[in-house]
């Protein structure tokens, strides 16, 4: 029993946490290469991101994002970042925790209650942490969807006062 429980635990703490444990891809800098990219909006649905009519993971999008230079797009891009990095060893911590309270057998029914509490508590944490990361998320791509669908104003002198409307894609 003490073993399935364990067991048990580490799977649940596995696939909460799995996808903050791989190493993330670090872009090739032997050499720099000048990429033309078309700014098309981002499309989201369903919590999944479509840019160019294909789908995309939000990993893929950060390029055309920070191609914009808006200063409020790459700040939200960091901060996903940085949360990313932050809460790896918090993660960790709450796994050796479960795996700790695990191995601690039998309990009293005091101990029970403060294992249980920790766990609920931990996952109200992770829901928090996976909401929070996608608000950001989703106000990052609605601001580059502004910018990109956003008209430019032109103004020619030589042909009289025009104006001029133009879309970025």
């Amino acid at each position: 029993m003490k073993c399935f429980s364990l067991l048990c635990t580490l799977m649940v703490s596995v696939c909460l946490h799995g996808q903050y444990y791989r190493k993330p891809l670090q872009p090739d800098t032997s050499h720099y290469k000048q990429i033309c990219l078309t700014l098309s909006p981002i499309v989201v649905e369903n919590g999944k991101y479509y840019f160019n009519e294909k789908r995309v993971k939000y990993e893929e999008i950060v390029l055309p994002l920070m191609s914009v230079n808006d200063r409020i797009i790459n700040k939200k891009v960091k901060t996903v970042r940085t949360m990313r990095e932050l809460f790896k060893p918090i993660f960790i911590a709450e796994t050796l925790y479960l795996i700790n309270a695990q191995l601690n057998c039998p309990y009293t029914q005091r101990e029970f209650q403060r294992i249980a509490y920790a766990y609920i508590g931990i996952l109200v944490f992770n829901e928090l942490y996976h909401l929070s990361i996608t608000v950001v998320k989703r106000k990052t791509v609605a601001r580059y969807n502004d910018l990109v669908m956003q008209p430019l104003a032109a103004i020619s002198p030589a042909m009289g006062l025009s104006i001029g409307c133009k879309l970025r894609f």
